[in-house]
């Protein structure tokens, strides 16, 4: 996995932590949802709540509060897929997943303030604000509750949090390599937490030379993404650790199994912990179920997508109670 500032490529892909910013190197400065269009169309904007349509293939500007993020939507159906990316993740790593349960119901996709063709949005950008804009930004579309909430790393612990917070629009969640708590809190692998230090400080070293050099787009998404990382640590942790529980509501935790060779002699070690940290997760929800897919890296979107889908359409078919769910094929 690379994380990418500007034109250094830095190979290290953690979840939550000095973490994946995959691809982000790849892409273009504007990256986010467009590239799943074959054809960006103009955008329709709205303000808060006035739109009485959908957000649509070609997505569509939204106001969460003097700000704009960009959403998508694809398929028809109840309840409704809402994926929260990882931390510098471009939306094309979703597109089989999205693919996939598209014909099955409505998912949907947004960029994050500061990314694609989202505004920039007030700093700091920690879990509860990323999580209260989201919940301006869903009714508003209109994307119709419930909701099954899919989280990526970072994104894993915003979906956390909403859920908890709103526990009458969730009908199920999905999370894919929370971001381990004792780690982001600091009690275990200091080396790894010095590294994460070092990442944040080179993204916003990178930010000030795209300033420097006129590319202000790409300016705004390097600050969103080191703002996001840095308040992962000092606020992330303990937003996680407040959600006590998840009552009964479906809940699936995937953990993927290949250790990041970048962290060194410490790598194994920490893949264990941060596995034995997601399963302890699942214990969340009275439904909660643990998934280990022990041939992935961190990137579970794209070479896990099976395993992805089947815990969504789980999810789904369990909010339901429809019996031929019961028995669900993952490992608990």
């Amino acid at each position: 996995m690379r994380i990418a500032i500007i034109s250094i490529v830095i190979v290290v892909a953690l979840t939550g932590t000095i973490l994946l910013v995959r691809s982000c190197g790849e892409d273009s400065p504007d990256a986010g949802l467009t590239e799943l269009a074959d054809t960006p169309a103009p955008l329709t904007e709205i303000t808060g709540g006035s739109s009485s349509a959908a957000p649509g293939p070609d997505g569509r500007l939204v106001d969460v509060g003097g700000h704009r993020l960009f959403i998508r939507t694809w398929g028809e159906g109840s309840p409704a897929v809402v994926i929260e990316p990882g931390i510098g993740d471009a939306g094309r790593i979703w597109q089989r997943v999205i693919d996939a349960l598209s014909e099955q119901t409505q998912v949907a996709l947004y960029d994050r303030a500061g990314y694609g063709r989202s505004d920039a949005g007030p700093l700091p950008r920690s879990a509860d604000r990323v999580v209260a804009e989201l919940t301006r930004l869903l009714p508003a579309a209109p994307v119709e509750p419930p909701y099954i909430v899919v989280g990526h790393s970072l994104g894993a612990m915003h979906a956390l949090l909403y859920a908890s917070e709103h526990p009458n629009l969730v009908a199920g969640v999905v999370l894919l390599d929370p971001p381990p708590i004792g780690f982001i809190k600091g009690e275990r692998f200091p080396e790894l937490g010095d590294m994460a230090e070092q990442m944040t400080a080179s993204f916003r070293r990178n930010a000030e030379v795209a300033r420097e050099a006129g590319n202000e787009r790409e300016a705004v998404r390097l600050e969103a993404i080191a703002s996001e990382h840095e308040q992962m640590f000092e606020s992330g942790w303990s937003w996680m650790a407040s959600v006590r529980t998840l009552g009964d509501t479906p809940l699936v935790v995937i953990a993927s199994g290949v250790p990041n060779p970048e962290f060194g002699a410490s790598a194994t070690e920490f893949q264990q912990y941060w596995r034995s940290e997601s399963e302890a997760l699942a214990g969340l929800s009275t439904r909660g179920r643990f998934v280990f897919v022990e041939d992935s890296t961190h990137d579970l979107p794209g070479e896990a997508t099976d395993e992805v889908v089947d815990a969504v359409l789980w999810c789904i078919a369990a909010s339901k109670d429809l019996p031929e769910y019961e028995v669900y094929q993952g490992e608990k």
